[in-house]
């Protein structure tokens, strides 16, 4: 064991004179052939990126509170701005208004209706006239129902949408009733349900010095006006439309209406 120790050493002897002797050139190939063992591995802290030093920031107390800060800066600035020339407007349309006069108002008159030229019709089987427009027509129709035993249509010519209409029958009266006897039981039942009454009271009326009870009844053009009275033994009632949304000259035929009741006369 020792002689193998020795002869190995001599031979690393040897040899580390025969590689001394070799040439530069040739020393270091042969270094360059060896591996090399690797750099050792040095671990070196990272540095923080300047966008997480930029999250940090805005995340402090102090960020907010200065942001919060700038913030209601801007939103005072801007409403005092608005304010500003909220103000600016208002004072110039002030002046402006000072600069234009008062307007005078002018209100429209209402047209009169005159009765002046008006035609008369007279029945003296229940004894009555009355006058209407000399454009209008004058129908006398058949009982509708069977107390009803004249009725006289007032029709308004060349109106084909809403013409004016104004009605006056004449009823028996077989339980000899009074005006407020009448009005007390004067019932317009809806069709379909006879408990439901479609009239309602709309107060008193004289007609040619007779007192008359007036009433509303609904129906689905409008609201109806009747007026009532009792004279001469008969029930004289007297209707017209006075309320509906389809009459664009609604205003116009009611003046005619009440101007039509003012001309009812009794001959006797």
């Amino acid at each position: 064991m020792y002689q193998k120790g020795k002869v190995l050493t001599s031979f690393l002897i040897a040899c580390y004179y025969y590689v001394n002797s070799m040439p530069a050139s040739l020393k270091t190939d042969i270094q360059a052939r060896i591996p090399q063992s690797p750099e050792p591995y040095i671990h070196h802290k990272r540095r923080p990126k300047s966008g997480v030093r930029l999250n940090k920031l805005m995340l402090s107390t102090y960020f907010r509170i200065a942001l919060t800060f700038l913030l209601l800066i801007m939103l005072f600035l801007t409403a005092s701005f608005i304010a500003f020339q909220s103000e600016q407007k208002r004072k110039k349309l002030k002046d402006y208004e000072k600069q234009i006069p008062e307007a005078e108002i002018l209100i429209p008159e209402t047209e009169e209706i005159s009765s002046e030229n008006w035609d008369t019709y007279t029945n003296s089987n229940y004894s009555y006239s009355v006058n209407y427009p000399s454009e209008w027509q004058v129908v006398e129709s058949k009982p509708e129902t069977g107390d009803e035993i004249q009725k006289v249509t007032l029709i308004e010519q060349e109106v084909d949408l809403a013409p004016g209409i104004f009605e006056i029958v004449v009823n028996e009266n077989p339980q000899n009733l009074d005006t407020q006897s009448w009005a007390d039981q004067y019932f317009r039942p809806l069709g379909s349900d006879p408990t439901v009454n479609l009239a309602t009271f709309d107060g008193e009326a004289i007609i040619d010095g007779v007192e008359a009870r007036k009433f509303l009844v609904f129906n689905f053009s409008g609201n109806e006006t009747v007026i009532g009275l009792v004279k001469n033994g008969f029930i004289y009632t007297f209707i017209f439309l006075s309320d509906s949304p389809n009459d664009p000259n609604l205003e116009k035929h009611n003046k005619i209406y009440n101007q039509i009741l003012s001309t009812f006369k009794f001959l006797d």
